[in-house]
């Protein structure tokens, strides 16, 4: 064979494989309707049960107080009150961990009733489905997480308790001295909590939403 019939034969296998490429890429289509509900309900289980909990955790006291109440991480005046947020932050850190593993299988019903819609924008977002369950779904997410996460925030709230009550007395103490007008905290920390664990808990979800959907074509 001359140098250019092999050149020819090279070129129209290349065109070959192309083409039989771009072919079987076509042949992947996104799903739509009924199916792609079906299968973004199936992804959201998965994910339920397959997140990454330690991102539901707190690295900071600050991530987990209202905003009124972070002055309180400022106080130097009490002895060990930096020590005492610091356990709060831990236990609250612990409820939150524990309730992401009991409400998973809690969740199934919930998200297999969600009343999807939008199928462009369900499949233009990787996090569409997380995102759709927080928003159609939140006050039956709330009736689940609720009751198991107000349970376990029993250590964190108890210490919160205490930790407000020695706020109070330093805020008073600030305020005879003309020092600095603080506010007043609510002792209830449970529904803010409440609140905190719903944002991350959906932030979580679809990020394990993405990372699975970035592995099936026909849900992306």
């Amino acid at each position: 064979m001359t140098r250019r019939a092999k050149l020819i034969t090279t070129t129209l296998l290349l065109f070959l494989v192309l083409l039989g490429g771009c072919t079987s890429t076509k042949q992947v289509k996104p799903l739509g309707g009924e199916q792609l509900y079906r299968e973004l309900a199936t992804t959201l289980v998965e994910a339920a049960y397959g997140m990454d909990t330690t991102t539901l955790m707190a690295k900071t006291v600050e991530e987990l107080l209202p905003a009124n109440a972070l002055p309180m991480n400022r106080i130097a005046g009490i002895p060990l009150f930096e020590e005492q947020l610091s356990r709060f932050k831990d236990e609250v850190n612990s409820a939150f961990l524990s309730t992401a593993w009991e409400i998973a299988p809690l969740l199934e019903p919930i998200i297999q009733t969600i009343p999807w819609s939008d199928d462009l924008a369900l499949v233009a977002s990787l996090r569409s489905g997380a995102a759709t369950l927080q928003r159609e779904s939140r006050d039956e997410l709330l009736s689940v997480i609720t009751p198991i996460l107000s349970d376990a925030l029993k250590p964190a709230a108890s210490r919160w308790t205490a930790l407000i009550d020695w706020y109070h007395l330093y805020r008073e103490s600030v305020k005879l001295l003309n020092i600095e007008v603080l506010p007043v905290l609510d002792e209830d920390i449970k529904e803010h909590l409440t609140l905190v664990y719903l944002e991350r808990y959906c932030a979580a979800l679809g990020d394990e939403e993405h990372r699975l959907r970035s592995q099936k074509t026909e849900v992306r």
